[in-house]
């Protein structure tokens, strides 16, 4: 796809708990309970470095596939996403909360 340069997909599946208490309380603008554990960052240039066919994009692409997946084996969640003040993405990883199902 254009948005993607020429690269694989770097989307993930999603699972939503929109009845969840987590996630009605993030929704209703209250902070999130859980402590972030991690924080996966994504710099801001990924967009930049994708429509000119930078190799940095393809090696940031992995390098944060690689992570999140070992994240994810450790039994981590993303647990919300928000931008730095530089406008990197971040993704806050934490213990599934009690309530929700580990898949």
């Amino acid at each position: 796809s254009p948005l993607q340069g020429g690269l694989p997909t770097d989307r993930l599946y999603a699972q939503w708990w929109l009845n969840a208490a987590h996630t009605k309380q993030i929704l209703s603008g209250h902070p999130m309970q859980e402590p972030v554990l991690e924080r996966v960052t994504v710099p801001v240039q990924i967009y930049e470095w994708k429509s000119a066919g930078d190799e940095r994009a393809r090696d940031t692409q992995s390098i944060l596939r690689e992570t999140l997946a070992r994240h994810f084996n450790a039994g981590l969640c993303v647990l919300g996403y928000e931008r730095d003040v530089d406008g990197a993405g971040v993704f806050l990883l934490g213990d599934v909360p009690a309530e929700l199902p580990k898949t």
